[in-house]
């Protein structure tokens, strides 16, 4: 594959993968810290985990529902007992969940494309903000890396809707680049790949294998791929 001008990433399982937790933990930390709860807690989350499977149906659409709009409900529900800045409690909360770290490699990619000059960036879904997802990006030390990160958590729509993409999309048009300058990196053949190959774009699906698909290019890790623009410079 030709070396792209822009290359946007996805987050979550290309260039970080977490060690889950108990999704417990999360809800706890409200209820011990943040929310003015006067019920059990074995009510409270029985009522909580019941409103976030609510949440949960944003996996089967292209529609985004954000911690920040459940927060703000339960908030108005129970009322709070701190001053912590909902960044904050929308981080830790996040990081009861999961604790990131680097996938193999990401670092020797990053570096490859920083030295080659380009331009990287970041589309994920997810149901947090910008703002948090630019902490964890922050936290495995790669935020430097990129001229911008953009988050469903923000938005309307998740991918694989091609309204999220067009938000780089109009931008790099505006900067005077083609679709074709533009690729895409995801590790799911659904949510990251299908949508960039309908407008154009190059993709990359990280996976378990090494294909040359029609309009996309699978691969098993960062190595084979940096070897691969090599191939083709």
């Amino acid at each position: 594959m030709k070396l792209p001008k822009i290359i946007i990433f996805d987050v979550g399982g290309t260039l970080i993968k977490g060690t889950w937790q108990d999704s417990i933990l999360g809800y706890t930390y409200l209820y011990d810290e943040v929310l003015d709860v006067k019920e059990s807690l074995y009510d409270y989350l029985d009522f909580v985990k019941g409103m976030f499977y609510i949440i949960k149906k944003r996996d089967t659409c292209d529609l985004e529902f954000n911690f920040k709009s459940f927060f703000n409900y339960l908030k108005d529900l129970y009322g709070l007992k701190t001053n912590k800045s909902f960044e904050e409690i929308e981080y830790t909360f996040a990081r009861k969940f999961y604790s990131p770290m680097l996938n193999d490699n990401v670092i020797e990619l990053l570096e490859y494309l920083n030295n080659k000059k380009i331009s990287l960036y970041v589309l994920s879904n997810s149901m947090y903000s910008t703002n948090c997802v630019e902490k964890e990006l922050e936290e495995v030390g790669i935020r430097k890396y990129f001229l911008q990160v953009i988050s469903s958590g923000d938005h309307l729509v998740r991918k694989p809707s091609p309204e999220l993409f067009k938000l780089y999309l109009k931008k790099f048009d505006m900067m005077g680049y083609k679709v074709t300058d533009v690729c895409y990196i995801g590790n799911d053949a659904y949510f990251d790949i299908t949508t960039p190959v309908k407008l154009g774009m190059k993709a990359v699906h990280i996976s378990n294998k090494d294909v040359k698909h029609d309009g996309y290019l699978e691969i098993s890790n960062y190595l084979k791929l940096i070897e691969e623009f090599d191939k083709d410079e």
